[in-house]
This record gives C-alpha cells, sequence and structure tokens, in this order.
C-alpha cells in the first residue's frame, strides 16, 4: 500500500492505478529487468543469504538481485509467479523478494528464476535445491558437490586426505559434473 502526504498524491506502476492519457505523455517502454543473483533470505539481521535452498527446508523468501525491478515486478519460478514483495513509489529498484512455498523445494533439483515487468522478462538464473545432508556426529562422510550446488552425479570413492598445512582438502570420485576448483 502507498502512501504520500501532501497537497499531490502521483501514484504509478501498480501501486493502486497509473496515469491515464489525459495525465501527460503515456508511459515509457517496457524497462529492462536484469538478474543478477538469488538467494535464501534470513533477513536484514542475518550474514546467511545462501545460494541453494535444501529440500524439505520449509517455505522461505527468495532474494532477488538485479537492475530494473518496479513495484510490478514479478518474481517466477519455473514459469509460474510467486507472491512478490514490491517497492513502492517511482523509480526503480535493485533487489525483491518472493516468498517460496514449502511445497516447491520438497525434493532436490533445480529451480528458473526469472522476473517479469510490464512485459519484459529477465535472463534466467537457475536456484538449486540440494539433498538434505544426513550428517552423524563425529563421523567422516563422503560427499560431492555439482557447480550449481545440485547433488552431483557419481559419488566419492575415497576418504578425503588433507594437506599438512591444512589448505587442501583431495579426494576422487566418480562423478563427472563437479565444480572445479580454483
Amino acid at each position: 500500500m502507498c502512501a504520500l502526504t501532501g497537497a499531490m498524491l502521483l501514484v504509478l506502476n501498480g501501486c493502486g492505478g497509473g496515469p491515464t492519457a489525459a495525465d501527460g505523455p503515456p508511459p515509457p517502454p517496457p524497462p529492462s529487468v536484469t538478474v543478477s543473483y538469488v538467494s535464501v533470505y534470513y533477513g536484514l539481521s542475518s550474514p546467511l543469504d545462501l545460494p541453494y535452498a535444501i529440500a524439505g527446508q520449509g517455505s522461505f523468501q527468495l532474494l532477488v538481485a538485479g537492475t530494473g525491478f518496479t513495484q510490478s515486478s514479478v518474481v517466477n519460478w519455473n514459469g509460474s509467479a510467486l507472491p512478490t514483495n514490491r517497492g513502492c513509489g517511482a523509480g526503480t529498484y535493485t533487489n525483491t523478494t518472493a516468498s517460496v512455498p514449502a511445497s516447491l523445494i520438497a525434493a532436490p533439483g533445480k529451480a528458473t528464476i526469472e522476473v517479469t515487468d510490464h512485459g519484459a522478462t529477465s535472463n534466467s538464473v537457475v536456484f538449486p535445491i540440494a539433498s538434505p545432508a544426513t550428517a552423524t556426529a563425529g563421523a567422516v562422510q563422503l560427499i560431492s558437490a555439482a557447480p550449481d550446488g545440485s547433488p552431483a552425479n557419481g559419488d566419492s570413492i575415497q576418504l578425503p586426505a588433507i594437506s599438512t598445512t591444512g589448505r587442501y582438502v583431495a579426494f576422487e570420485s566418480n562423478g563427472t559434473n563437479l565444480a572445479p576448483g580454483p
């Protein structure tokens, strides 16, 4: 809901209506919308915005950062609109959040995130949904990771070895889609 105190209220881009032809020049052409990254949003007080979700974790807020977002921007998950928290007021924004229901992350996989605004569609960003870890305290476990954070297509076949300086960890895997190191 938009509110502005004072003598004049001009509402643009979806906060209760917009100017009509009698109000002046036609609206500008569709904006250019770009998505830079997406992450699970834990709020302003948290430094833990993760670039993936864990299957079965429950509903969450998805932070979408980019350029050209307006009050009319809608975050899409695999082509379907999510409830999007829009800014209010004229201008563009560099981020927005959307509510992701638990049903969309019930199983591991990937989602394609896009933002639409006045007919313009952003680039697509892949958002991984990782398998939940089954950690056992005090036990060394074999792990694998694909470049996008989704489960790898193979397992580790040897326990990891840590270098004498503790700087490197080496392991052998039969996965073919592992993330390369720096």
